[in-house]
């Protein structure tokens, strides 16, 4: 598990930020970009995210008391449709332990014409699928679980939900004109999977003998 409890994001201009992370896990927040940029990066003890807005730049999308992260311009303003798309990307493979998008709504709800579907492709290779269908319930192309937060919102808070990632591309299963599918991020949290460092064969035989020695001029 991780024991990072920051991280820090930097983006142009050069700043950086010192959020706040859970306890045993990294957590990414649609709160903790920069509206307007295209490219920004999370650094945690154990790694780094980078986050890239393909098709415009990072935008936020406030509706009925619901905020997530889009991208700019589109036919829906700041959700992800048509050929945008957000690319989260990992210095070393993480688990997925909890996501949560929004603004994903059943067809006839918010004059939405289709069942909404978000698409996640998973180290440009599997690809998941989330659903709506109905006002609290939608479906899910993986093995667990959805739970329905808010109006529109979806989570998935099952533990490793994809595998060993590398990489996330997420966008719209079914882009259109507007009022097909779109729709926002809202969390990621993850952990890295790489363990304590093992020590090199001739670290652990000069261990060895110091405890020997320190064993000798004991008389143990």
């Amino acid at each position: 598990m991780i024991q990072s409890r920051h991280l820090r994001a930097f983006f142009a201009p050069a700043v950086a930020l010192t959020l706040s992370a859970s306890a045993d896990a990294a957590l990414i927040r649609y709160s903790d970009f920069i509206a307007g940029n295209s490219t920004q990066t999370f650094e945690f003890d154990e790694g780094t995210v980078t986050v890239r807005a393909v098709g415009g730049s990072f935008a936020f999308k406030n509706s009925n008391g619901v905020t997530g992260l889009g991208v700019s311009g589109g036919s829906e303003a700041a959700e992800i449709d048509g050929s945008q798309h957000l690319i989260f990307e990992f210095s070393s493979p993480v688990a997925i332990d909890r996501l949560r998008i929004g603004h994903l709504f059943a067809s006839g709800l918010r004059a939405d014409v289709v069942d909404e579907a978000a698409r996640f492709r998973i180290n440009d290779d599997d690809s998941y699928t989330l659903t709506a269908e109905t006002a609290g319930s939608a479906s899910w192309s993986g093995d667990q679980s959805v739970d329905n937060v808010a109006d529109g919102c979806w989570e998935i808070d099952s533990g490793d939900i994809f595998g060993e990632t590398s990489e996330i591309l997420m966008r719209s299963a079914n882009p259109g004109s507007r009022n097909m599918g779109d729709f926002s991020f809202q969390t990621l949290e993850f952990e890295f999977l790489e363990g304590a460092p093992v020590p090199a064969p001739a670290a652990t035989l000069l261990l060895a003998l110091v405890m020997l020695g320190s064993r000798r001029r004991r008389g143990v």
